[in-house]
């Protein structure tokens, strides 16, 4: 019963918004329709400052993703609980109900649950080579982005022992990059440009040669 009450509400609770809240009723704009689009830190950092961004991004990866997971362990539920909860807190933070099904990219979410899983070390370490190769090489967050996914989508195998978990996480990564080609228009056509799917794998938007900070 215990276990019912806690997904329930870790469920209910993956499709409240902070950004969504903080723009529109703070700034009174709607976030998914300014700047990039999506409910997320960055886009806050864009059109706010600073300040709101990091109130966005602290509760997004501690309230949203590790401490969910944390619970979870907690209470030591079952495998097929654990991993259906850690797949569908990102969901709804995408497409949140509340929302009319639009929401973030949900990668602080999914970088605070790689931490609660134990791989906060591995995590700080792909953060730190790719912001760093950011930094030196390509300037854009996005391209950083998607490598940290892909080498997580690699990593992980080797570094953890639970199937159930894996596998979860596999497909949690992989919803990542079906988040950034779908966006929150929810325009199935984008997967038949393969340019488009191209730049918004890679890019996280429509074309790759407008200048993006993220």
């Amino acid at each position: 019963m215990i276990e019912i009450l806690l997904i329930l509400f870790l469920l209910l609770f993956s499709n409240i918004n902070i950004s969504s809240l903080i723009s529109s009723y703070y700034y009174k704009k709607n976030i998914y329709k300014i700047g990039y689009k999506s409910a997320g830190a960055s886009n806050i950092y864009t059109l706010y400052g600073l300040k709101p961004a990091i109130i966005v991004g602290l509760f997004d990866f501690w309230i949203k993703g590790f401490i969910p997971i944390f619970f979870l362990n907690y209470f030591n539920v079952n495998n097929l609980i654990y991993c259906f909860s850690l797949i569908l807190i990102v969901f709804f933070h995408m497409f949140s109900i509340f929302e009319k099904f639009q929401g973030g990219r949900g990668i602080l979410n999914s970088l605070g649950i790689i931490c609660a899983v134990g791989l906060w070390k591995e995590a700080i370490i792909v953060v730190i080579i790719f912001k760093l190769s950011e930094y030196f090489l390509w300037k854009n967050n996005a391209m950083s982005t998607f490598l940290g996914i892909i080498a997580f989508i690699f990593l992980t195998p080797f570094i953890l022992e639970n199937v159930y978990v894996i596998i979860s996480l596999e497909l949690l990564f992989v919803l990542l990059l079906f988040k950034r080609v779908l966006t929150n228009n929810i325009d199935l056509k984008s997967f038949l440009s393969l340019d488009l799917l191209v730049s918004r794998i890679l890019y996280d938007r429509d074309s790759n040669n407008i200048f993006d900070s993220r």
